[in-house]
């Protein structure tokens, strides 16, 4: 009795293939529908596009990494920061708090009330 297997590379190399299409449709479909709100030139929104899936398949051995290796929890330090009015067409502004005292509503409210303060 014979078994004949094939595939191998080429049946691993085509879901790959079609993988990537299914994500640059993705990214397509929402860079299309997002055309106006993203600030950027015409040709890096284009080469974004292009880019996302591998962006994407970035995730597969971080994925795997964290099951395997003990994670920890470190804290970014900000460096930068930017005023509002340096960031294009703002139509709305969150502000992020590191340490909150209360239910998460009352920091939403604290944070817009902030931002009313500030005549935004």
């Amino acid at each position: 009795m014979r078994i004949l297997v094939t595939g191998g590379a080429g049946f691993i190399g085509s879901n790959l293939w079609n993988f990537y299409l299914g994500l640059l449709a993705y990214g397509m479909l929402t860079v299309l529908s997002e055309w106006r709100h993203i600030s950027a030139a015409p040709m890096q929104k284009i080469g974004y596009v292009f880019t996302f899936p591998v962006f994407m398949f970035t995730y597969i051995p971080i994925s795997i990494a964290a099951l395997v290796r003990k994670v920890e929890w470190k804290p970014i330090y900000h460096t930068a920061a930017k005023k509002l009015n340096e960031l294009g067409k703002t139509k709305y502004a969150l502000v992020e708090q590191d340490t909150c005292q209360g239910s998460p509503f009352d920091c939403l409210q604290r944070s817009h009330d902030y931002l009313r303060s500030l005549g935004l």
